[in-house]
């Protein structure tokens, strides 16, 4: 089972650095500092020839962050350690094997994906422009009611269309539900998710829990 791993139905685990990072936000305040400025300057400054210049200078240099900082796949804040495979037999976290039937329940979030367009800089324009594809998550609670909880990454939204039938099969054995399925699959008209039934008998399986 061990030449399982390499192929298509792995998937690169990050564990997150705790340290500090020049976040989102920080930039978004020195932005608005950058605005204040302005306030301030065009408020209280004298009305000559200077005051046009210097907030002419604070703009592009905000400008400037915007363009350097906010237009760009956010950087990786954390490290790869390893990958998560998946098998009919059970699951594979880096050399550890978890065996199908000890596991009670898998949860896979993965909406996220590398240069994903971040909804608040799409629309207004104030975070890092693309995602960098690590805000995804894979849940597993194991029969003895341990929790595993593991981030990953993600190079597209289809990653996981390679391996429908393997996550069919899960569904088949009551480990994955089928709406967090047809979400993993990004299948979301009604006429899609009949279909997608009826191909894979879905109807009245262990997936309906």
């Amino acid at each position: 089972m061990s030449d399982t791993i390499e192929h298509e139905n792995s998937f690169k685990l990050v564990t997150p650095y705790r340290k500090y990072y020049l976040s989102d936000y920080l930039i978004i305040s020195f932005q608005i500092i950058g605005l204040l400025a302005i306030l301030l300057v065009y408020i209280y400054h004298p009305n000559d020839g200077s005051r046009d210049l210097i907030i002419l200078i604070i703009f592009l240099l905000s400008l400037t962050v915007n363009l350097l900082l906010f237009n760009v796949i956010e950087p990786l804040r954390g490290a790869f350690t390893g990958t998560i495979s998946f098998t009919e037999e059970g699951v594979f976290q880096n050399d550890q094997f978890i065996a199908l039937e000890k596991i009670k329940k898998i949860t896979i979030n993965n909406d996220d994906y590398e240069g994903h367009p971040k909804l608040p800089n799409k629309y207004i324009g104030i975070t890092r422009a693309f995602s960098n594809g690590t805000n995804n998550s894979i849940g597993i609670i194991l029969t003895n009611d341990e929790h595993l909880i593991m981030n990953f990454y993600q190079k597209k939204r289809d990653d996981f269309h390679p391996i429908t039938n393997l996550l069919v099969f899960y569904c088949q054995e009551g480990k994955l539900h089928f709406l967090n399925l047809i979400d993993i699959l990004n299948i979301t008209k009604y006429e899609e998710i009949q279909a997608f039934k009826l191909k894979y008998q879905l109807n009245g399986t262990k997936s309906s829990y």
